[in-house]
C-alpha cells in the first residue's frame, strides 16, 4: 500500500512505499525536500501525478525516485514502481516517447520532463571539450598525406635482394629473414623483430586515453575503474571471442547444409560474414567487392564486438547509466579494443619492419578511431533502449542492430577499403566523418538529457 504525499513546495501529489514512512524524501518536480507521513489507515484514491514516486532511501538523488509508468511502456512493471528489480524481459518504449516527426534520437518521456522543468530562459550548459579529442588523428592525417611507402619498400628490396621475396614467397620465416638482417630489422625500421617496446607504447596508450576519455568527456555514472575494467575485458575477452568467430566462419566457407529454421539462418549468416572478411582481403577484388566485405564482415563484426559491454549493461536495467555513462563505456571499449589491435599488428606486421611513425599510427590514430566509432554505437544504443528490452524478436533485433551502428560499420568498411585501394588522402574522408557522426549524436544527447545527474543528497531518517 502506498502513502500519498503532498508536495509542499509545488502542491503536487504523490506517491511513497510503506517503508519511507517517517523518513525524509525529494520532490522530483521541484526537488523540496519533505517528511513522509505514516500510513493512513484508509487513504482516498488520488491520480497519479506525472508517474512518479517518492523513495527515502538513501543518498537521496535523481535516481532515488522510481517512476511508475503504465504496462505498455519500455520501463512499466508493477514491481519496478515498488522499487524493485524489473523482470528480465520489458516492454518497448511507448510511441510518445517518438516525435511526431518520427525523430530516432527524441527524448524518452521519463528524460523529456526534466527539459520541461527548467525555468524559461535557462539553457543547459553543455561541455564542447570533446572536439579536442579528433587531435588523436592528427598522426594520421600526416601519415596518409605524407605520400605512399613505396620508395621505402625499394631501397629494402636493393639493399638486400631476394631477400623479401623469398619470405613472401615462404621460403623463409620471419626468423630466419630477420636473422640474416643486422640487429634483427631493417636500416631504418624503429624496433627490432624481438622487441616488448610495442607493449610499452600499448600502456602509454592505455593511459593516455583513459585520461582523454575522463577529461574530455561528461562521466554521467562512469568513473575510472568502468573505463578500465570495460577496456581490458574488449581488449581481451573480446578480442579472443572474435578472433573465434572468424575461425568458425572461415571454417563454414567448404560446408553447405540443407534445412529450415533459426539453425540454418544462423549459420549462412556466419557464412555469409566469413565470405565478407575473405572479399575484404583479396587483393584481386575491385572497390565495390572488397567495400562489401569490410563493410559487412569487418565493420559488422569488430563494432558489435566493442559495443557487447554497453548491450549487456544496458540490458540489465541500469538507468542510472545514462547517455553520458553509455558514451564513456563505448569510448572505453573502442580504446581497448584498439589498443590490442596495435599489439598484434606490431608484433606480426611492424616490428624489425616499420619505422616510428605508424607506431604512433596506430596506437594514437587507431585507437581514437576504433573509440570514436564505438562511443557512436553507444549513444544509437541508448537511444534506441528498445533493443536491449528484451521484448524484440529475433529478426527485429538483428534489424535494430544494424539501425544502431550503421552509420560506424560503413564508415570503418568505407575507411578500410580506401587504405587497401591505397587511396589514402581519401581515406581521411570517413575518419573525419566518423568523428562528426560522434559529435552530431553527442549533440542530439544533450537535446534528449540536457542535465547531468544531481549530486546525491543525503537523507535524514
Amino acid at each position: 500500500m502506498a502513502i500519498n504525499v503532498v508536495c509542499s513546495g509545488c502542491s503536487k501529489t504523490l506517491k511513497a512505499p510503506d517503508e519511507a514512512a517517517g523518513k525524509q524524501a525529494r520532490c522530483p518536480h521541484c526537488r523540496t525536500v519533505m517528511q513522509v507521513p505514516a500510513p493512513a489507515t484508509s487513504a482516498p484514491p488520488v491520480e497519479e501525478d506525472a508517474g512518479y514516486a517518492l523513495s527515502a532511501e538513501a543518498p537521496l538523488s535523481r535516481s532515488t525516485f522510481v517512476r511508475l509508468e503504465p504496462p505498455a511502456t519500455r520501463r512499466g512493471s508493477t514491481a519496478e514502481s515498488l522499487g524493485e528489480r524489473p523482470a528480465k524481459k520489458k516492454a518497448k518504449r511507448p510511441a510518445d516517447a517518438v516525435t511526431a516527426q518520427g525523430d530516432p534520437f527524441a527524448a524518452p518521456a521519463d528524460r523529456a520532463t526534466r527539459a520541461d522543468e527548467r525555468s524559461p530562459g535557462q539553457r543547459p550548459k553543455r561541455s564542447t571539450k570533446h572536439w579536442w579529442f579528433a587531435l588523436t588523428l592528427v598522426p594520421l592525417v600526416f601519415a596518409l598525406l605524407g605520400g605512399d611507402d613505396s620508395q621505402r619498400t625499394q631501397k629494402m628490396r636493393a639493399d638486400h635482394p631476394g631477400l623479401l621475396e623469398q619470405y613472401h614467397a615462404g621460403n623463409l620465416s620471419k626468423a630466419e629473414m630477420f636473422e640474416q638482417l643486422p640487429d634483427g630489422k631493417f636500416e631504418d625500421a624503429h624496433l627490432s623483430s624481438q622487441t616488448w617496446m610495442h607493449w610499452v607504447y600499448a600502456l602509454v596508450a592505455c593511459g593516455l586515453f583513459s585520461f582523454l576519455i575522463l577529461t574530455l568527456f561528461e562521466r554521467g555514472d562512469a568513473n575510472v575503474a568502468h573505463v578500465l575494467v570495460v577496456g581490458a575485458t574488449t581488449a581481451t575477452v573480446g578480442i579472443f571471442m572474435l578472433l573465434a568467430f572468424q575461425f568458425v566462419a572461415d571454417l563454414t566457407q567448404n560446408l553447405w547444409l540443407r534445412g529450415g529454421g533459426i539453425v540454418m539462418l544462423v549459420f549462412y549468416l556466419v557464412k555469409l560474414i566469413g565470405f565478407s572478411y575473405r572479399a575484404a582481403l583479396d587483393p584481386a577484388n575491385g572497390f565495390l567487392a572488397s567495400f562489401f566485405g569490410f563493410t559487412l564482415g569487418v565493420g559488422l563484426c569488430e563494432e558489435f564486438t566493442k559495443a557487447a559491454p554497453v548491450f549487456f549493461k544496458l540490458h540489465d536495467g541500469d538507468d542510472d547509466l545514462g547517455w553520458r555513462g553509455a558514451c564513456i563505456w563505448g569510448l572505453a571499449s573502442g580504446a581497448g579494443f584498439g589498443i590490442a589491435e596495435g599489439i598484434m599488428y606490431s608484433s606480426e606486421h611492424y616490428n624489425g619492419f616499420a619505422p616510428f611513425g605508424i607506431y604512433l599510427v596506430r596506437f594514437i590514430s587507431c585507437v581514437g578511431l576504433h573509440a570514436i566509432w564505438t562511443g557512436a554505437v553507444a549513444l544509437m544504443i541508448w537511444h534506441n533502449q528498445e533493443m536491449v528490452s528484451g521484448d524484440l524478436d529475433w529478426s527485429e533485433w538483428g534489424l535494430a542492430v544494424l539501425r544502431v551502428q550503421g552509420v560506424p560499420m560503413v564508415l570503418h568498411g568505407l575507411y578500410d577499403t580506401l587504405l587497401k585501394r591505397d587511396m589514402n588522402a581519401l581515406a581521411l574522408l570517413p575518419a573525419i566523418a566518423s568523428f562528426a557522426w560522434l559529435a552530431f549524436l553527442i549533440s542530439r544527447s544533450y537535446i534528449a538529457d540536457p542535465e547531468p545527474e544531481d549530486e546525491a543528497l543525503p537523507a535524514v531518517a
